[in-house]
């Protein structure tokens, strides 16, 4: 006898995104971006989507690039501000959707 209902695979879940999303450049001294990261993801949490950092060799800087909800983008300024002095603010705007696929790529493996 065979079952009266089929079973269906799960259906696969697709993360959701936090609200308005802002883009955040920033630049730190080297031996600063452990410190960064741990502000940024106390600050931040869930509202992280992702943080890429690029060392600069030359400079002894590191360019950092964040992707957070435009709720938490306040608290973490005020944070680094705070912690780090010596952190140079670039640019803050919404991100182009290049970057978010791109991070929703990155989740999936």
């Amino acid at each position: 006898m065979q079952p009266s209902h089929a079973i269906k695979p799960a259906k696969r879940r697709v993360p959701l995104l936090p609200g308005p999303l802002y883009l955040m450049k920033l630049t730190v001294a080297a031996e600063s971006v452990t410190m960064l990261r741990q502000i940024v993801s106390r600050v931040c949490g869930d509202d992280l989507q992702f943080m890429r950092i690029e060392h600069c060799a030359q400079t002894r800087q590191t360019h950092v690039c964040l992707c957070i909800a435009q709720r938490a983008a306040e608290p973490m300024l005020d944070a680094v501000a705070l912690n780090l002095p010596d952190a140079h603010f670039g640019t803050i705007r919404e991100p182009k959707l290049r970057y978010l696929v791109r991070s929703l790529r990155d989740d999936d493996r």
